[in-house]
């Protein structure tokens, strides 16, 4: 086999020893990193190393086992190079050495479970099976095959090893992290027709990288560690992944390498406006940094043009306070009318990830609120000592479905295992408005939950949830000045859309901020709000939602339920996308606002499409940093009594704390309609008046 190898490295139970034609400079580095490993907290990283070759000439590995190997398991986690894989040396009766080809360098991962079923299953479920294969030699050897190719990732670079337990010790002071500043660019074609492959690059740079000729594209600048990995992962809307197309790449921008550019295969779908998401991270499921691409589908027969389509959107980089808050992620994909949920949760140094691919998301999502409508009928007709029972009862079934539908086994069970910690969750999303995440219901995925009565503080909703969307303003702090606070809170003409509470709102805002409403309450009013800008703005009212077309829209006085349509009595999502279209970096001195919506409806949108329209949406990506909306239709007086205790909770806490405090004060007054309240906010933004 060439030279000899060089000396084993010693790492726990396992020794690790290299030959080649040329001797590799082997790294070791026997440390608890970040492997993005799903079954990490059942597994101890042994070693984790790097081989590296100056020639063509092959690197083989060998892993020889001073005990039981049958709960030892190696991964090549990914190669540079060449990546032909060479036949495994016979020597004797025993497949002793597995061969691979690599220019310029490997990375290798061995871990050790706690039993053997658990390293076998291990291998059963790896996302890539075929990357790497479990082998057990004969006196205590063992040696695992490791087929190359390309890059092998592990979908994500953010989980940590579980501690060691091994003969001897290993020690390893990691050094605090080296940061750096990187520049991200997306780019694809502008145009392309159903059916066509079209290929997105991704390039990492250390100096700003010039976008190609006409191409859809978007760009940032983000900090990043040059001795760890780094994952980009792409959600789209409209486009499909071409065959063997992985979502999630990890690539490494080290010391020596000025930029690194990973492509992905898509093809186009779902003709019209289609749209691209880059999430880039680095050891933690919050992003270093977001890029929305826009780009056009057109029909097989249209002509495509050579236009040019930079995104609406710069990245905006997440306050590195989230960071230790517990996160769940939603990176979505939307084609054909299929679904794929990416879901990572990420609880301190724990982590776990799951896929949930062809989900039929508008059945899911119009099934919920079909079940949410039926019950709110089914309380209307329900004694007031029973409603809360009811209602509990009801929606914690509803919690759990979505969960099952939504999440994987592992990633249920993760969070019923860590429900301790799960406080003031971020729910973080590409762009997935519609689902009530706040009635996702916890529970053990092995027991029924109908024996026992519902626990309020298993909803999701319960623990302080506040969501943020990918590319969206995310400030601390939303300062409200004199006269920049705005209020629309219509006195209804028709007998049959009278409304108490809004009158109650209105003073309630003018009293604690100043502001002033908007008159005369049409749709032009409305506008001119809209574009002369404000701190606050809070409509308090009744909201319709729309299927044909999609839209929403927001109800004023002179609106009427029969009869001719009266011009300018109501204002639409599409209206709003006019008068605040979407928006590139806000500027570090523009103020931040905030939007209260107290209207049915109009706290989700259907994201079955882009540009379909939602006042969230709208909202957020014209710039505003806080939105309160309400998912679901809720009566009269327990709309009112919500945004009453939020305020009052919010003269004295964070936005999270106020509507926690608000969903709370619901269901201690009998009413579950505090859960149909969504709040798009940094977890510790304030509200303050000067």
């Amino acid at each position: 086999m060439g030279a000899a190898a060089e000396e084993p490295v010693r790492a726990g139970r396992a020794e690790i020893s290299f030959a080649g034609a040329v001797a590799p400079d082997i790294v070791e580095r026997p440390v608890f990193d970040e492997a993005g490993f799903p079954w990490h907290d059942r597994a101890a990283i042994v070693t984790r190393f790097e081989a590296s070759t100056p020639g063509d000439d092959p690197i083989a590995v060998r892993v020889v086992v001073a005990g039981d190997s049958s709960r030892l398991v190696a991964l090549l986690l990914r190669t540079q190079g060449s990546t032909d894989a060479v036949p495994a040396a016979e020597v004797g009766v025993e497949r002793a050495l597995i061969e691979f080809a690599v220019t310029q360098w490997a990375m290798v991962l061995v871990l050790e479970f706690a039993d053997a079923a658990d390293a076998a299953e291990a291998v059963k479920r790896f996302p890539h099976p075929d990357a790497w294969a479990l082998g057990e030699g004969e006196e205590g050897q063992a040696w695992w095959e490791v087929p190359v190719q390309d890059v092998f990732a592990l979908e994500s670079a953010g989980m940590g090893g579980g501690p060691l337990e091994a003969e001897g010790e290993i020690e390893a002071e990691a050094a605090p992290p080296v940061q750096e500043i990187g520049h991200a660019l997306a780019e694809m074609p502008a145009t392309s027709r159903v059916k066509e492959e079209v290929v997105l690059t991704v390039t990492l740079s250390r100096t700003r990288q010039k976008p190609a000729e006409g191409a859809a594209h978007d760009e940032a600048e983000f900090a990043f560690d040059p001795g760890a990995p780094i994952s980009i992962s792409v959600a789209t809307r409209g486009y499909a992944f071409a065959a063997g197309t992985r979502r999630t790449r990890v690539v490494r921008l080290g010391k020596g390498r000025a930029k690194v550019s990973p492509t992905f295969r898509l093809v186009a779908v779902d003709p019209g406006s289609a749209e691209v998401t880059v999430v880039i991270r680095q050891r933690a499921r919050l992003p270093l940094a977001t890029l929305r691409v826009l780009s056009e589908i057109v029909a097989d027969a249209a002509p495509v043009g050579a236009g040019t389509a930079a995104a609406e959107a710069d990245a905006k980089m997440p306050d590195p306070a989230m960071v230790p808050l517990p996160t769940i992620s939603i990176d979505e994909s939307l084609v054909g009318g299929r679904s794929v949920l990416e879901v990572g949760v990420q609880i301190g140094e724990k982590h776990v990830e799951g896929r949930m691919a062809g989900l039929p998301k508008q059945a899911i999502v119009a099934d919920a609120y079909d079940r949410i409508a039926q019950l709110r009928k089914t309380l209307g007709q329900t004694p007031a000592a029973e409603r809360l029972d009811i209602g509990l009862r009801v929606l914690r079934a509803l919690g759990v479905s979505l969960s099952r539908r939504l999440f994987t086994p592992e990633v249920r069970q993760f969070l019923w295992d860590n429900q301790a910690e799960l406080q003031r969750v971020l729910i973080q999303t590409t762009g997935e408005f519609d689902i009530p995440w706040e009635v996702i219901y916890l529970s053990d995925p092995s027991q029924p939950v109908d024996e026992v009565a519902p626990d309020v503080d298993f909803f999701l909703g319960m623990r302080g949830a506040t969501r943020w969307v990918y590319n969206a303003a995310l400030p601390t702090t939303v300062t409200v000045r004199r006269a920049q606070a705005r209020y629309l809170c219509p006195l209804y003409r028709d007998p049959h859309l009278s409304l108490d509470f809004p009158q109650d709102e209105g003073r309630l805002v003018k009293k604690l901020f100043r502001a002033t409403s908007v008159r005369p309450g049409d749709a032009d009013a409305m506008t001119k709000a809209i574009v002369a800008g404000f701190d606050l703005f809070h409509f308090g009212g009744h909201g319709v939602w729309m299927l044909e077309p999609p839209d929403q829209r927001l109800l004023f006085a002179a609106y009427r339920e029969t009869g001719a349509p009266v011009v300018g009595a109501s204002y639409s999502a599409s209206d709003l996308r006019r008068d605040l279209p979407d928006r590139a970096m806000i500027p570090q001195d523009e103020p931040p606002r905030m939007v209260v919506l107290n209207a049915c409806d109009v706290g989700r949108i259907d994201t079955s499409s882009i540009g379909l329209g939602g006042f969230p949406e709208a909202f957020l990506r014209g710039g505003v940093g806080v939105l309160i909306g309400c998912s679901w239709a809720v009566d009269d007086h327990g709309a009112g009594e919500f945004i009453r205790n939020f305020y009052d909770a919010l003269a004295n806490g964070t936005i999270a704390d106020a509507v926690a405090a608000a969903r709370r004060q619901s269901l201690a007054d009998g009413d579950v309609s505090g859960l149909a309240y969504v709040a798009y906010s940094h977890p510790d933004a304030v509200l303050e008046t000067a």
